[in-house]
């Protein structure tokens, strides 16, 4: 599978200091025992990027400074971009996440109830940045906080203003492996959008899937329970 037009990011989940399930509680992967052990074998089977997640500050429960900081020179160490995503909502957050050196940083999809400030970081943005977009039932619903953002068609209205890169997850999608929600995301891209799809990834069916939707803005997709659990080979993954 060519990453020139789709990018798959294999994503790594540290709660309480450890390697987690994607959206879950501690424990380890297929793919190793530890954060470093999993980079490497990402690393091996030809990743560009990682999508590396502070789970405990998307919860609003606490930090993992440390282990990020340590994950994330591991995975710079074997050639791999990061891409840091966990409670960056405002501009504190940001400054810490950029600070920490991730190459690309994900927006909180709360972070849209503060358009003036949205504004301002698009329009001079500190680093690549994307803006997640968590959906469910045609609203949006901000996973770590569940603030209601309002109806997602408002949403993406004025975003168009701002032409961000959209991550957009189908929460009820999101680790149930029940397949990517295709007819969300070929909305959102189909409103102009440049979409990275997260959630519902089953094996490499669901990505051929996604790939064949790369023309029409979905330029990859987020993959975290069916790799870790050993339903999705890293080699169905990334390009060789």
């Amino acid at each position: 599978m060519s990453e020139s037009r789709f990018t798959v990011y294999p994503a790594l989940d540290i709660a309480s200091g450890a390697l987690a399930a994607p959206g879950g509680t501690a424990r380890a992967s297929v793919l190793g025992d530890s954060p470093a052990q999993v980079l490497d074998s990402l690393a091996d089977a030809g990743a560009q990027w990682v999508h590396l997640v502070d789970l405990d500050r998307a919860r609003g429960t606490g930090a993992n400074d440390d282990a990020i900081a340590m994950a994330m020179a591991a995975a710079h160490a074997r050639g791999l971009l990061v891409q840091l995503s966990g409670g960056v909502r405002d501009a504190t957050s940001l400054a810490q996440a950029v600070q920490k050196g991730a190459d690309r940083v994900n927006l909180a999809c709360e972070s849209i109830n503060d358009p003036g400030w949205l504004q301002q970081v698009f329009a001079d943005p500190p680093c690549d940045l994307n803006l997640c977009v968590d959906v469910r039932s045609g609203r949006l619903i901000s996973r770590g906080s569940a603030v209601d953002g309002g109806p997602l068609d408002d949403a993406l209205e004025w975003l168009a203003t701002l032409n961000p890169r959209l991550v957009v997850t189908d929460i009820d999608a999101d680790g149930a492996l029940s397949g990517p929600p295709t007819a969300l995301l070929d909305a959102v891209a189909g409103r102009g959008f440049e979409v990275i799809a997260s959630g519902g990834v089953r094996d490499s069916a669901d990505l051929g899937r996604l790939h064949t939707m790369a023309a029409a803005g979905v330029s990859g997709a987020i993959v975290g329970a069916a790799l870790h659990a050993g339903m999705l080979a890293p080699g169905d993954c990334f390009a060789r």
